[in-house]
């Protein structure tokens, strides 16, 4: 195989692969805001509300770019591991988004649904970046099959 057809396939595949995080973190993120309204909606806190919006929308997210972004299929001793990382790497994310929340809802009175929504565009580009590079890299889970070039 030619250099040329090696970049074509190698671009063809992030052009996929991006696409469909996009499609999942559109979901995700739906989910997250959906979450987030029904809680605001029961009286409960925002800072609570957006907790629990994390939880649900990280179990969905996780199973999801495992299997349809990163096309892991980690043996058991490396899902650990993945799914460590991956938590580790969302919890960063969500207090951030906290901080951010707690900024511009409360110090800058902006309305918490445009702030949430903001947010999430901010989250959705940090969690991709960190799952490609950190998360599901090949590199660290040296042996572990990844459908990659």
């Amino acid at each position: 195989m030619d250099l040329k057809t090696k970049i074509k396939k190698f671009e063809k595949y992030n052009i996929k692969k991006i696409t469909n995080y996009l499609v999942l973190g559109i979901l995700t993120t739906g989910i997250n805001i959906v979450v987030f309204t029904l809680c605001i909606k029961m009286n409960i806190y925002y800072l609570w509300s957006n907790g629990i919006a994390f939880i649900l929308a990280i179990l969905f997210a996780y199973t999801t770019n495992k299997k349809w972004v990163f096309h892991k299929q980690s043996k058991q001793n490396n899902t650990f591991m993945e799914l460590s990382k991956f938590l580790g790497c969302r919890v960063f994310t969500l207090i951030l988004e906290s901080i951010l929340l707690f900024i511009l809802i409360t110090q800058m009175f902006f309305n918490p649904y445009r702030v949430k929504i903001f947010t999430n565009i901010i989250v959705i580009i940090l969690n991709y970046g960190l799952s490609e590079c950190f998360v599901f890299n090949d590199r660290v889970y040296k042996g572990s099959s990844n459908k990659r070039l």
